[in-house]
């Protein structure tokens, strides 16, 4: 619902996407039923890895010539566009673990 001042509330579909990155332990405060966001723990910072922290400026700078290939390969993904906007359920308490 889109309640914006001075004008009538109106409602739409939103499908949106949003990946969150913290170095914080707890970056993002998720009500314990809340089905809407998935939470995925990465494992360390990145500065704790050494290809990182031995020139960080320089990875960060080196993403921009990944930008347009990265863009090329998501436009060309095959994707289901029903699930894509499907709620899908699963279980609160589970956390997804890489690293």
């Amino acid at each position: 619902m889109i309640n914006d001042k001075h004008i009538r509330m109106f409602s739409f579909k939103n499908y949106v996407n949003c990946l969150f990155f913290s170095n914080e332990k707890i970056p993002l405060f998720i009500e314990k039923d809340d089905r809407r966001l998935n939470v995925i723990e990465t494992g360390q910072p990145l500065i704790n890895h050494s290809w990182f922290s031995a020139d960080s400026d320089n990875f960060v700078n080196g993403l921009s010539h990944e930008v347009l290939s990265f863009a090329r390969f998501l436009v060309n993904w095959k994707y289901d566009a029903d699930a894509a906007t499907t709620c899908m359920i699963s279980s609160h308490s589970s956390k997804v673990r890489y690293g």
